[in-house]
């Protein structure tokens, strides 16, 4: 028998953006860009929390 197994690895990044969608964005933009990912791949960005510094 066959399995597909999905693995995930949570990652922190943090980034300067407008809001929550901007900065999931910025985070895709920049792993297709890096060619960590295909823009094909399947990839899900959970949570995106304002950072106060």
């Amino acid at each position: 028998m066959k399995y597909i197994v999905f693995v995930s690895v949570p990652t922190k990044i943090e980034v300067d953006a407008l809001n929550e969608e901007d900065a999931k964005k910025k985070v895709y933009d920049n792993l297709v860009a890096t060619k960590q990912i295909k823009p094909a791949d399947y990839i899900e960005i959970n949570v995106a929390t304002e950072v106060n510094a």
